[in-house]
């Protein structure tokens, strides 16, 4: 049935924590740009970083829209794993495991060496 499906929800939790820094970090590097120019020395040296920061733009904002969509979609997933899991621990669970309780249609419960109580 759904044999082939797996999911660590811890894993898929910590993975989408970890896209969310990395998105972090690269909407951080504007500000690591600024000031190479006394880093460096060089106005040109810090004119060619300040042109390659502007012409990578686009692709630095496409890659945050997908970094964001890739660790919401893998936070869902880690929240509906655990949901699901405990939505049918709920619903396997016996209303009743008291003795002498018997099963849901009230037949008695086979004990261990093949009784019935």
């Amino acid at each position: 049935m759904a044999g082939a499906f797996g999911c660590d929800p811890q894993v898929a939790g910590q993975v989408a924590g970890e896209l969310a820094r990395v998105r972090s970090d690269m909407g951080s590097t504007a500000r690591a740009f600024d000031g190479y120019e006394q880093v460096t020395g060089s106005r040109r040296v810090a004119a060619a970083l300040d042109r390659f920061f502007a012409e990578s733009s686009d692709n630095r904002e496409k890659m945050e829209r997908l970094l964001e969509r890739a660790s919401g979609l893998l936070g869902g997933l880690a929240e509906g794993t655990v949901a699901v899991d405990r939505g049918l621990a709920g619903a396997l669970a016996p209303a009743d495991r008291s003795p002498g309780a018997g099963t849901p249609s009230g037949e008695p419960v086979p004990d261990a060496a093949g009784g019935r109580r």
